[in-house]
């Protein structure tokens, strides 16, 4: 029997600055080892038009480290997230990026025993809108 527990909390350190942290594990199961994350950040207001987000987080790999036996990736990732977001009566636009990198090791042949090392980099930039009609 396996379980995942989830974690979150905010607190509002100011009239301008909220902070956040979330925690999450997940137990073993016949497929997957257990696993841990988090994420920490931070939201600030600037003034009442424009709002500022930053974080950090962990995305670990439940994967199993014996990679030539199951075949499946097994890579840590630690990520960041930088966003920017205008607010008004009309509309609102947030404008982000997302870069994570980590290391850990794949079987780029399978079927066979040849496991390599491997770094992983991403990034993604995006985009979110409202408007009222």
């Amino acid at each position: 029997m396996s379980f995942e527990f989830n974690f979150g909390a905010g607190y509002q350190l100011s009239e301008s600055l909220l902070l956040s942290g979330d925690f999450s594990y997940a137990t073993e199961t016949d497929v997957y080892e257990s696993v841990m994350n988090m994420a920490v950040g931070a939201e600030y207001k600037i003034n009442s038009t424009w709002v500022t987000r930053a974080g950090f987080y962990t995305n670990n790999a439940n994967t199993s480290d014996n990679v030539a036996v199951t075949g499946d990736p097994n890579v840590d990732l630690n990520g960041v997230a930088l966003s920017l977001s205008r607010y008004s009566k009309e509309f609102n636009l947030t404008l982000g990026i997302n870069h994570s990198r980590g290391s850990g090791y794949e079987n780029l042949n399978t079927g066979t025993a040849h496991v390599q090392d491997i770094d992983v980099q991403s990034t993604a930039f995006f985009i979110s809108s409202t408007s009222k009609f």
